[in-house]
């Protein structure tokens, strides 16, 4: 038979834990408090580590050094580059499709008509390098620096280049058919025939130039100027437009 409710409380109180002062706790409670406050510090621990930097796993611990190395005509597709020193590589017609090149030092590299279809190049150092006649569609050069490289007919539809230094950049002929260019800087750069086509630059900067000439003839469809104005037809430019 159940125990009645009287006596079950009379008993309750003869236990050892009736007797405890308030805010202590029994074994079970101690046994389950152990764990809790380990994954507390644990978790503490991680976003430390996060906010630290101590996340970010992008480098291996011995950076590739190949700092002036010949790779032409290379097949380098899938290789990992991740932080590498490539200054003054030379990488014509390479092929380096889905590379791992995030943070890698490639300033001064030449990679004259190279396929870097679907790479990632985030955070790269490309200054003063040689990207003309070079494919870069659908790669990720995210806030890379591009400032002083030739990308003359450089292909880059569509290609994510959000946030990148493109200062004083040769950008005779480039193509950035649908390309992300949120936030980049194309102070001082040289522009003739560039192609935005369906490229969103808003908050970009642009020197105060002038957009009238033929050279910008058919090269502003279906764009997102600096302030936001997107443009409705290929004549139309983002003249007026390009304050953020």
């Amino acid at each position: 038979m159940p125990q009645p409710l009287a006596s079950w409380l009379a008993d309750r109180r003869h236990r050892p834990e009736a007797g405890r002062p308030a805010g202590t706790r029994g074994p079970m409670a101690r046994k389950l408090w152990g764990p809790v406050l380990a994954a507390v510090v644990v978790g503490a621990l991680a976003l430390w580590a996060l906010a630290a930097g101590g996340g970010d796993d992008i480098c291996p611990e011995e950076p590739r050094r190949l700092a002036g190395h010949d790779f032409d005509n290379a097949v380098l597709q899938g290789e990992n580059f991740a932080c590498a020193d490539l200054r003054g590589a030379t990488l014509q017609y390479a092929e380096l499709d889905d590379a791992d090149l995030r943070n890698a030092d490639l300033r001064n590299a030449d990679l004259y008509e190279a396929d870097v279809f679907d790479a990632d190049l985030s955070g790269a150092d490309l200054s003063g390098a040689n990207l003309s006649g070079a494919v870069f569609n659908r790669s990720n050069l995210e806030d890379a620096n591009l400032t002083r490289a030739d990308l003359g007919a450089g292909n880059f539809e569509p290609a994510n280049l959000a946030g990148a230094d493109l200062r004083w950049a040769d950008l005779e002929g480039t193509i950035f058919g649908k390309a992300d260019l949120r936030g980049v800087d194309l102070r001082g750069a040289h522009f003739e025939y560039t192609i935005f086509h369906g490229s969103n630059l808003r908050g970009a900067r642009f020197d105060d130039i002038d957009l009238t000439g033929p050279e910008w003839e058919n090269s502003w469809k279906n764009t997102t100027c600096p302030d936001g104005h997107v443009t409705d037809h290929a004549r139309e430019s983002c003249a007026g437009h390009l304050s953020p």
